[in-house]
Formats: structure tokens, sequence, C-alpha cells
């Protein structure tokens, strides 16, 4: 007999087998693949739903860009791995760890995620979200200068608030800018 080759793995437990979902984890499962994925570029849809619009930023691991979803005709931000990051079951296992822990949590000062999983023609992990209009502090520095302390308290209360309600669930943010 043959072997039986597995071709999805649970980057939670990396459990080989052919199932799209985790049986152990209800998460989606990943393709085992050597060849490289395919590029996210403007006009790709996600999982038939998220159509991406452009970049908002990127850091070592990952990108957000501002997406449309179509089914509920509103912006969304989308959180992808970067290029070759999804190949480390490693990287993967993080990112579905932050989509499960920041789905569980509701709070008004963090970011609501609609859904996590993976697009089978991509390859690509991903993450949709909340998208949420405003100004970074960055750029209201910049701006404004340095915040009066009447001004700063409440913005750093509410920072405090979600970074609390992140904790109590299991939360530890560790890229806080």
């Amino acid at each position: 007999l043959a072997p039986i080759v597995a071709r999805y793995y649970c980057p939670l437990c990396e459990a080989d087998g052919d199932a799209a979902v985790c049986p152990i984890h209800d998460v989606p499962t990943i393709a085992r693949v050597t060849e490289a994925a395919k590029r996210l570029e403007v006009g790709t849809v996600l999982v038939e739903r998220y159509r991406l619009d452009g970049l908002l930023s990127q850091g070592g691991m990952g990108a957000l860009l501002l997406a449309t979803d179509l089914h509920a005709d509103e912006r969304v931000v989308v959180k992808v791995l970067k290029g070759q990051r999804i190949h480390v079951p490693a990287n993967v296992r993080r990112f579905y760890q932050e989509a499960r822990l920041a789905r569980s949590r509701n709070h008004p000062n963090l970011v609501r995620v609609f859904e996590f999983g993976v697009d089978a023609p991509t390859r690509a992990p991903f993450l949709a979200m909340e998208y949420i209009r405003g100004q970074t502090l960055k750029a209201m520095l910049l701006s404004e200068g340095p915040l009066p302390e009447g001004r700063a308290a409440p913005l750093f209360a509410d920072v405090a608030h979600g970074l609390a309600a992140a904790h109590d669930g299991g939360v530890l943010h560790r890229d806080l800018k």
C-alpha cells in the first residue's frame, strides 16, 4: 500500500490530515506546499469576500491592507503574513494564536476581528478586522506637538483599558507603538 500523504496541517498543533478545519482547534488548516504563494496585489479577492484595495502599513512579519468587504459593502483591514513566512509553521502558529485571541475579545477599546482563515487560491493566512477611521498618535503629535495633560490622559486611559481587556484574555501585545 502507498503511504497516505497529508495535504494539510493545523498551525496550532501541526497535526496532519486532509480536513479543511482542524477537528481539535476548529481553525482553518494550511496546505503543505513547497512552491511560493501567489503575490497579493490590489484587486485580489480573498475568500470570495475581501477585495484588497491598498497597503496601509507593514512590519517584519505581516502587512495591513485596506480592503472592501464585498458582502457588507464596507471598509475593513486585512492582515496577512508576508511572503515566505507562511512556510514557517511557527510564524503561522503565532498568527493564528493572535487571531483566535483577538477574536475572543470584545471591548470598545479593541479592534473587532470579523474572520480569520486561509484563502485557498493564494494560500494566504489572513485576519479581517474592523477599519477605524482616525489619526495615528504619531500624526497627531507631528501636527499638534506635545499634547496637554488634559488631552493626553484620556487617550492613554483608553489605551490602558484596552490593554487590560486584552491581558484579561491572555493576550500580551508585543509591539505597542
